[in-house]
């Protein structure tokens, strides 16, 4: 863990503190309330890319694309997306050849949701009705389904990738199969952070050593995150601090770049609450 005053810690100057407040239909605009010059112009270029990728994906799904729209035109912050293609960047890659990945994990997150909704009778997500309450819980978990699939075909364009994103969702789904009380946030929250980063490495080509230490990063951020939801719903007290700091302290070897100055600001954010 590395102290609040050390360089890690100071890295993330690119950052302002927002409201935190709500969940923007518009990703871009929700990034450009959080984000200073140039951290935004690096989330537009990478999101700018990744939206409409995954909205034309989606218009291939036939008798499910209905539901399909109707949970990803809710919005959303693309958060692991994000983290995919930054964490490619950063490691000396082409981010470009990982908007297919980056739209994978978010097809994987999105069917987390659609499903969960589901097993929790949850009425409405991101300000809409629930896929489950608007379509039918049949289409809710068929559309889940069809996103994890689709989701292991376009990662399967990256090497091991499609293992990695596999790895996750069983992890996911064993966390989530957990009673209430016990520690869930590194196996529903963690896993498919630590997932997202490690693809983004796979992307950029990186050795196993860099491999371990962005799905480490990835890992610290997802519980630092999940901590933190848990403490603003009330549900939970654990201070996610030492986790976005250890998060930070993973990439201390990764080579300066604005790709890296945006990856150390995301922890600090997420225990602020902005992300």
């Amino acid at each position: 863990v590395v102290s609040a005053s050390s360089p890690l810690a100071s890295d993330a100057r690119g950052v302002h503190v927002g409201s935190g407040k709500g969940r923007p239909e518009d990703t871009l605009a929700f990034w450009r309330g959080c984000l200073h010059e140039p951290l935004y112009e690096l989330a537009h270029r990478y999101l700018g890319a990744v939206e409409p990728a995954l909205h034309a994906r989606i218009g291939s799904y036939g008798a499910l694309a209905g539901p399909a729209r109707h949970i990803v035109r809710a919005g959303g912050k693309r958060i692991r997306a994000l983290i995919l293609m930054a964490v490619c960047e950063a490691g000396g890659g082409d981010w470009r050849t990982a908007v297919d990945a980056a739209v994978a994990i978010e097809l994987i997150h999105t069917a987390s949701l659609i499903h969960d909704d589901v097993i929790d009778g949850t009425e409405d997500r991101r300000g809409v009705p629930s896929v489950h309450v608007r379509f039918g819980p049949a289409a809710a978990l068929l559309t889940g389904d069809l996103f994890c699939f689709d989701a292991f075909l376009l990662a399967a364009r990256v090497p091991e990738a499609a293992a990695v994103l596999a790895a996750a969702c069983k992890e996911m789904c064993l966390g989530e199969a957990m009673v209430e009380g016990q520690c869930v946030a590194e196996m529903k929250t963690a896993s498919l952070f630590g997932a997202a980063a490690e693809v983004g490495a796979l992307a950029a080509g990186v050795n196993d050593r860099r491999r371990a230490m962005c799905r480490a990063y990835g890992r610290h951020l997802g519980t630092a995150f999940q901590l933190r939801d848990d403490q603003i719903d009330e549900e939970g007290t654990a201070d996610p601090a030492p986790y976005a700091l250890q998060a930070q302290a993973s990439l201390a070897d990764m080579p300066p770049s604005a790709a890296r100055v945006l990856l150390m600001a995301l922890p600090l954010e997420a225990v602020r609450r902005n992300v």
